[in-house]
């Protein structure tokens, strides 16, 4: 996003087929099993990558990987809606 709030299109080079191969495989693949906590791009699972400056495209931010936050967000959503 610029800084006066427009949003940057990046090209995709993917077909909506593989984004949504994506979605597919920690969803139904034996490969991932037992696999929790973790982020998928390209078929794959994500690299954590520092920086935050958007000029890197691809990755995932490694507090989006903390367990310890992922249980306080849960905690904080699960007493929201009231279970």
């Amino acid at each position: 996003m610029e800084d006066d709030g427009n949003v940057i299109e990046r090209p995709s080079c993917e077909t909506p087929l593989q984004d949504a191969a994506t979605s597919v495989l920690p969803a139904a693949s034996p490969l991932v099993e037992g696999v929790t906590g973790r982020c998928f791009e390209d078929g794959r699972e994500a690299r954590a990558v520092a920086g935050g400056d958007g000029e890197q495209a691809g990755g995932v931010a490694p507090h989006a990987l903390d367990p310890r936050a992922a249980d306080r967000l849960w905690e904080y959503a699960a007493g929201t809606v009231g279970r």
